[in-house]
């Protein structure tokens, strides 16, 4: 495989499983039992829940969308074989990294598979930017 495949097979799948996070985390903060479990005791009014869940649900809504919306853009500059986005998307892949492994630890061990993404991921985005970096310091003035 080369250096073009393995960066776009990289991109593709560390966008899915970002995505894959995003849902999980979605789907996790929005189970309503939940949200009326730990609110027990804490807010008399059912219809005062009711509404603090709509804005939570509003809110975490809009702050997931700017996240994939900013992603997207990284991705797509990474695309464009920009140094910085290499750069972020090596930092990412560590956090992410991170996250899959809170989950796996606390939740589910499907998130083991997004750790291995996560990590292939990084290797590519290291020697991308490896590469880039070569490539600034290498050309004429």
């Amino acid at each position: 495989m080369n250096r073009s495949q393995q960066k776009k097979l990289a991109m593709a799948c560390c966008y899915l499983t970002d995505l894959t996070l995003i849902a999980w985390l979605y789907f996790r903060a929005t189970n309503y039992g939940r949200y009326t479990h730990n609110l027990e005791g804490k807010v008399d009014s059912p219809d005062f829940q009711i509404q603090l869940y709509k804005v939570l649900l509003q809110s975490l809504t809009f702050a997931l969308l700017l996240f994939l919306a900013a992603q997207t853009v990284v991705y797509i500059m990474a695309w464009k074989k920009k140094r910085a986005a290499y750069l972020y998307l090596k930092f990412f892949a560590v956090f992410g990294f991170v996250v899959a492994f809170v989950i796996a630890v606390l939740s589910s061990a499907y998130a083991l598979l997004p750790m291995l993404i996560y990590i292939g991921g990084y290797y590519v985005f290291s020697k991308l930017l490896k590469e880039s970096s070569a490539i600034v310091q290498s050309s004429p003035l």
